[in-house]
């Protein structure tokens, strides 16, 4: 199987560590796994000395930057295209909202050939806010949520 994670961080913390560990396990049971994450990060950084593959093309800005979302959209159209993965994994709100559009954009235009699956997995006790945008992302975008703990599914 061949799995996109994705993070938005750039530095290093317990869900950059919690990605690096869970992309090295699935590498050793034949996955092919890509870390798509800020050039800059601590996580492209340690998954490329661990010898997995890495793609620091995407910034992850977060807040209102029309511009750099607008580029970030094409890289990870770009990545999409090029790679052919079966699943994505997301683990933070910048980089789940960013795929989850990039991925609806690219079907539209055909870049790609199906819509892929989206796993997001959460890793704060922050709780997410009840508007619509929420409710279409977590209701009908992600195919699986992940809490890493039982406080975080509360």
């Amino acid at each position: 199987m061949k799995i996109l994670h994705t993070n938005f961080l750039h530095g290093w913390g317990g869900q950059s560590n919690r990605i690096l560990n869970v992309c090295r396990g699935l590498a050793e049971r034949g996955h092919a796994v890509v870390i798509a994450a800020p050039g800059d990060s601590e996580l492209v950084r340690r998954a490329r000395s661990a010898g997995l593959a890495t793609d620091g093309s995407v910034n992850f800005a977060r807040g209102f930057r029309p511009l750099s979302f607008a580029r970030d959209v094409r890289h990870m159209s770009a990545i999409l295209a090029r790679e052919q993965f079966d699943i994505i994994h997301t683990h933070g709100s910048a980089d789940s909202w960013l795929v989850a559009l990039t991925i609806i954009r690219a079907v539209r235009l055909r870049r790609i050939s199906k819509r892929l699956p989206i796993v997001r997995t959460k890793h704060n006790i922050f709780p997410i806010a009840d508007h619509f945008a929420n409710r279409w992302l977590y209701g009908r975008v992600f195919d699986r949520i992940i809490c890493i703990s039982r406080a975080i599914l509360e």
